[in-house]
């Protein structure tokens, strides 16, 4: 038997637990065989649906972020935006699992915390332009003067545009675009850093989810015939 459980806490997000365990609401149906009642519990506590959803949503937000791209940025060919707007995409799930670990300044609300001013003009580009530029830079360059507080060096590859775009271009993605990603995804999702086992299993999304985003741009590349990309 494997045990299935939501995290309860503070800084916790329930919007999944919530909607999974109101798939358990038996009010419309109270005569439930026992397995029946065995295979709608399975259903509501299962992990793999559960990031099966989250990936069909974020490739969906990945297409609106390239959408913004290519409407507003004139510079950025098609190929571009796309690998522009996963690159964005998988920085952020990274930074995620980073803030639910305490490396954001130790706030455990770091990135939509920071959204908030932002939300006032939501067909401006602050979000990108002035705050999460910043934040990139603060990560990839230990000597970068105008870092943000609280945030660590990480000496990795992830926040190093050097293969894509220069650092120093500023990506025109619309303050709607991220209240959208935020409210439909980042938010609505728990993310944990905690290894399951076989008789243990967290309901929420785990460091996996960075290898199946790195799989589809892995999967793009070969299909555009980008094979240096690809490897």
């Amino acid at each position: 038997m494997v045990v299935r459980r939501f995290r309860i806490g503070p800084g916790e997000r329930y919007r999944t637990a919530a909607e999974r365990l109101a798939k358990l609401d038996l009010n419309q149906n109270s005569a439930l065989s026992t397995l029946a009642l065995r295979d709608l519990c399975d259903k509501a506590f299962d992990k793999e649906a559960l990031t099966d959803e989250f990936f069909k949503k974020l490739d969906r937000h990945i297409r609106d972020i390239e959408t913004d791209l290519r409407n507003n940025q004139s510079d950025l060919d098609p190929k571009e935006a796309f690998t522009q707007a996963q690159l964005l995409i998988e920085r952020l799930v990274f930074l995620y699992f980073a803030q639910n670990r305490g490396w954001l300044n130790q706030e455990a609300e770091y990135l939509v915390k920071n959204f908030a001013p932002f939300r006032k003009d939501l067909e401006g580009f602050g979000y990108y332009q002035q705050f999460l530029h910043r934040l990139f830079r603060s990560l990839a360059e230990p000597d970068f003067g105008d870092r943000l507080a609280g945030i660590p060096f990480l000496n990795g590859g992830l926040f190093d545009d050097d293969e894509f775009r220069p650092l120093q271009s500023k990506l025109r993605i619309r303050n709607e675009t991220f209240a959208a990603l935020f409210d439909d995804l980042l938010e609505a999702y728990n993310f944990t850093v905690r290894e399951d086992t076989p008789l243990s299993q967290e309901v929420a999304v785990d460091p996996e989810m960075l290898g199946k985003i790195f799989e589809s741009i892995v999967l793009h590349a070969e299909s555009a015939g980008e094979e240096p990309l690809r490897r």
